[in-house]
């Protein structure tokens, strides 16, 4: 963390970097490398591969913090969409979508007890935190979903599972835990969870280990409650996606999962948006598919000022831009193709300003 960003801010200071293109200050830059880096290296594998591996044979990962910890997926993204995507201005000639560069993004899938908590019990360790698969996916999931699905990726974590680690509070408990028949169910039920808010890939950590992340003591040993729960998961019937309004649908303007300032909470209603480096210039809007389609996005506005032009964006990709009238309007793009699962639709005020009552998906 520290080398990273200490190469970021000398990158910036020798001038021309990309990582401060909308004049941020320095504790975005690291975040931000790491995309600029993973651009860098998605690039020269297209350059060996050529374009028809990439995706499919070649599949480029953004690797984060969990929950978008310190800002490091949204900073990212928000670099990824700003400016290769020109989503914030006309920085690149060639403007490509997350897509182009990463075929998945988000931070790991560890859920754990209250690691603090010197009174865990056998019985209250499977409610305690994010053991509870509930209070895992609201609390944590949901985040890096509406991020990851505003830029086309797919929902990756390059390692999960259950995480004791060692505080010194609770230890004899949480070895008990490993070999409990409660530990098969919390990791199929983890899991389930996982795929319910748009998760694919999960990288579980890790094999052979103790009772902090092992899935089994000794790599002979493939008796253990976790391993059999990755049979279990394995074995089990797909799982439909939930998170995210499902198409057709409508999202209120203010119920946003990422925003181009990177802060403040979603809410209800309309939301106003307005042009310009630090402001709320673009928001992002999470869907969810059953199959393939083809579909028109429409936007119901208001108060809209003179000159102003809106853009959408789906799954990255622009749909395109219009000029809206003064006042109250309602526009469509259509032929928008969404994918099965999560999809994002980002809006975005091009120039001038106006407010968002609605973003509809049919």
């Amino acid at each position: 963390w520290n080398y990273n960003r200490n190469q970021a801010a000398a990158e910036v200071a020798a001038g021309g970097s990309v990582l401060n293109y909308d004049g941020s200050e320095d504790w975005t830059w690291a975040s931000r490398r790491t995309a600029k880096k993973g651009v860098d290296i998605s690039r020269i594998f297209r350059e060996v591969f050529g374009d028809e591996a990439m995706m499919t044979r070649v599949r480029p990962v953004l690797m984060t913090q969990q929950d978008d910890g310190n800002a490091t997926l949204s900073q990212a993204i928000k670099l990824l969409h700003g400016y290769y995507n020109n989503g914030e201005g006309n920085y690149v000639s060639d403007p490509r979508p997350p897509s182009h560069y990463f075929y998945g993004a988000g931070g790991s899938a560890y859920y754990w007890p209250d690691i603090a908590s010197p009174s865990l019990t056998l019985d209250s360790i499977w409610t305690s935190q994010t053991m509870s698969a509930d209070a895992w996916l609201q609390g944590v999931l949901l985040r890096d979903s509406d991020i990851v699905a505003a830029a086309g990726l797919k929902r990756v974590a390059y390692e999960g599972g259950p995480s004791f680690d060692r505080t010194g509070n609770s230890e004899a408990v949480k070895a008990q835990a490993v070999d409990d028949p409660r530990m098969r169910t919390s990791v199929v039920e983890h899991h389930r969870v996982w795929t319910a808010a748009g998760g694919e890939l999960l990288v579980y950590f890790t094999l052979a280990g103790d009772y902090r992340w092992g899935f089994s003591p000794d790599v002979l040993q493939t008796s253990s409650q976790k391993l059999q729960a990755l049979e279990d998961v394995r074995a089990m019937a797909p799982v439909a996606v939930t998170h995210g309004t499902a198409i057709p649908g409508a999202r209120a303007g203010a119920a946003w999962g990422m925003n181009a300032q990177g802060w403040g909470a979603p809410g209800t209603g309309s939301r106003t948006f307005a042009s310009g480096v630090g402001q709320f210039s673009w928001a992002t809007y999470t869907f969810r598919a059953e199959v393939a389609s083809t579909r028109t996005v429409h936007l119901e506005v208001g108060s809209a000022s003179a000159g102003t032009e809106v853009a959408v964006y789906v799954n990255g990709v622009l749909q395109g831009r219009q000029p809206l009238p003064s006042g109250t309007a309602n526009v469509s793009f259509p032929g928008a193709a969404v994918s099965p699962g999560l999809n994002g639709v980002i809006v975005r005020a091009v120039t001038g300003s106006f407010v968002l009552n609605q973003v509809r998906v049919e």
